[in-house]
């Protein structure tokens, strides 16, 4: 069967005369074939097999729209634009690309994703590699903390000031409220000379204590472990934060976990853990940086006379 042509549909409109008609078939009149598109005869008689015969169609929404252009066109007794044609398919470079390797088989196409895969991964593994670096945190500032015992469920809350550099630290609780028989303590601890200062609000009573623990620092060690990274707040008020966490391969749990910003590297939450169980954690927020009155870290006169135990803060 000979696919009609521009000229030949041409040929056909042109000729059409009262003892010659060209009848357009309806796409939704029967078919001989599902395929076949307008087709013309003569009167009594059957149409020449090179200028009428029938048109076959692609099953598509091009074929479907020539067949509607075509018979508009022979209802109106016009012929088509000579310059009409079909457009050519636009592809983008991937479509270009999938297109050849589908051609050239299932390999190729796999080879293809394949790479694609890898790519996206690449990406992916290149993107953790920079954001899992630990950043360094401020070595002195100043702000305020809550202390959180979860064996007890008390909360403190304190101003801090830290010195890094000397690893010294000064906490002195808030009185947020009137609590009957509660003390209120301002503790100095110098790391270098091992001992700790804890001294009474109010009476101004001094124990001195040795210091058995290292010196800790605020800030993510080199070796710790990237967990996450995420925003605290919400759209419009938000900053992001990573956690971070000495977990290790051969350990299931963690120790100590840290939550620091991205953008200074504060730290916003430290938490303690202790045969499995959580045993304290610390909040900071108000943060300044330095130190306004490096006098804070130098004991009060009353502790020349400091006792060698710890004070309760209880009646």
């Amino acid at each position: 069967m000979r696919v009609l042509g521009k000229s030949s549909l041409e040929s056909c409109i042109e000729a059409a005369s009262p003892s010659r008609s060209c009848i357009p078939r309806s796409p939704k009149a029967p078919r001989a074939t599902p395929q076949h598109g307008p087709w013309c005869k003569e009167e009594g008689e059957e149409p020449p097999a090179a200028s009428c015969s029938p048109i076959p169609l692609a099953p598509s929404s091009w074929g479907r729209n020539l067949l509607l252009h075509a018979d508009a066109g022979l209802e109106a007794g016009r012929p088509r634009p000579p310059s009409w044609r079909r457009p050519a398919r636009l592809r983008g470079a991937g479509q270009r690309s999938m297109a050849g390797a589908a051609a050239a088989g299932p390999g190729m196409v796999l080879a293809v994703l394949g790479g694609l895969i890898l790519l996206l991964r690449g990406g992916g593994e290149a993107k953790a590699a920079v954001v899992a670096e630990p950043c360094q945190a401020p070595r002195q500032w100043e702000g305020r903390t809550v202390f959180y015992e979860h064996g007890t469920g008390r909360n403190t809350r304190a101003a801090v000031s830290y010195d890094g550099p000397n690893q010294r630290l000064r906490i002195l609780e808030e009185r947020k409220a009137l609590i009957p028989c509660k003390k209120f303590f301002e503790y100095i601890l110098l790391y270098k000379d091992a001992v700790m200062f804890q001294i009474e609000q109010v009476t101004k009573l001094c124990s001195k204590i040795s210091l058995t623990e290292p010196w800790d620092p605020y800030d993510i060690p080199a070796n710790s472990t990237y967990e996450d990274q995420y925003y605290l707040g919400g759209p419009g008020d938000e900053i992001m934060v990573q956690e971070w966490s000495d977990r290790k391969p051969a350990r299931k749990l963690e120790s100590w976990v840290g939550v620091y910003t991205v953008k200074d590297c504060y730290p916003v939450q430290e938490t303690y853990t202790k045969n499995y169980s959580v045993t304290t954690s610390t909040r900071f927020f108000d943060l300044q940086l330095g130190i306004a009155d490096p006098s804070v870290f130098t004991p009060p006169s009353t502790c020349q006379r400091a006792q060698l135990r710890k004070m309760r803060d209880e009646c």
